[in-house]
């Protein structure tokens, strides 16, 4: 039993049907390319904050924009198997993301992927290799991404 696997297994969590290892890798790719769109365009938008925005705020939003395309960029490579499906237009979603709140809904969703993954290995018998694998880049992106946010 693999301690790294047994860390993010979730007792009782059953796996969806149809999720394996390459819908995961797959997700992730797509996750990290639209994050990366987001944020770029985020960076884009002048005083996206609003006019009371102050400039220490306006300066911590543009910081923040540009380490989440960091993050996003530096985690590609472990998904560079798969092409991330490019988004639609962010424009307006990008006007208004709260980073705050846009992380703890990444970080959500990031943990529940890594209890999938390990749960995969456990119910499913996927090779603890590949499992480790994808568990080990999901979790980089989960812990960049808290790293990136900080004040």
């Amino acid at each position: 039993m693999s301690a790294y696997l047994a860390t993010w297994y979730e007792e009782g969590l059953q796996v969806p049907r149809g999720i394996t290892l390459k819908t995961i890798s797959q997700a992730a790719a797509d996750r990290l390319l639209r994050t990366t769109r987001l944020a770029e365009t985020a960076l884009e938008i002048p005083r996206r904050l609003g006019d009371g925005a102050t400039g220490g705020q306006l300066s911590q939003d543009k910081v923040r924009c540009r380490r989440i395309i960091h993050v996003a960029k530096k985690a590609a490579p472990g998904w560079k198997d798969f092409k991330g499906k490019e988004p639609g237009d962010l424009k307006r979603e990008a006007a208004v993301v709260d980073w705050v709140k846009w992380y703890e809904e990444q970080a959500r969703v990031l943990r529940r992927e890594m209890n999938i993954v390990a749960a995969l290995h456990y119910q499913k018998q996927a090779p603890a290799v590949e499992c480790k694998h994808v568990l080990m880049w999901i979790n980089n992106e989960y812990r960049w991404l808290a790293y990136a946010l900080r004040d």
